[in-house]
């Protein structure tokens, strides 16, 4: 008779443990946050192409503040300039972003010399800053995060 008294106290402390984790899981993957950290061109690559395309490797920060893991289970990235491509940053890695902490991953894309070129001449010509957008999605465990990151940058 004691065992089935005890069982239905345990029973509900699984429950709100179980509760408890999910939830902070759902808003640790809402609330993951995206910083670019850096971009180098792959000169390796870009001579290997003729530089007809530039090779580039993009490093990312994302950003867990909240007290669960978020599993990263696929990245998709567009980045533009001026409403002109500049790539695709895509990585099918799994990876995991640790509770109250940040993991920075390497992403690599191309992009054609010429359509570059013609950005940057016409921010030059125009005196305007460079707009990069960069969105896409970040699936996690539970559920996919929309990224839209926005940037000017004054070259001149």
């Amino acid at each position: 008779m004691k065992k089935t008294n005890l069982l239905l106290p345990l029973g509900l402390l699984g429950a709100a443990a179980a509760y408890l984790y999910f939830r902070n899981k759902k808003a640790a993957g809402e609330n993951l946050r995206f910083e670019p950290v850096d971009i180098a061109i792959d000169s390796a690559r870009s001579r290997s192409s003729l530089w007809t395309r530039l090779y580039y490797n993009v490093k990312i920060n994302l950003i867990n503040a909240e007290p669960a893991n978020v599993n990263v289970k696929n990245v998709m990235l567009n980045a533009t300039a001026n409403g002109r491509p500049l790539g695709t940053l895509t990585s099918s890695q799994a990876f995991t972003v640790p509770a109250k902490g940040n993991q920075v991953i390497g992403l690599q894309t191309s992009i054609s010399t010429l359509g570059a070129a013609a950005t940057i001449i016409n921010v030059i010509r125009k005196r305007e800053p460079l707009n990069v957008n960069i969105n896409g999605y970040i699936d996690t465990d539970l559920g996919r995060v929309v990224i839209n990151f926005d940037k000017a940058v004054k070259i001149l």
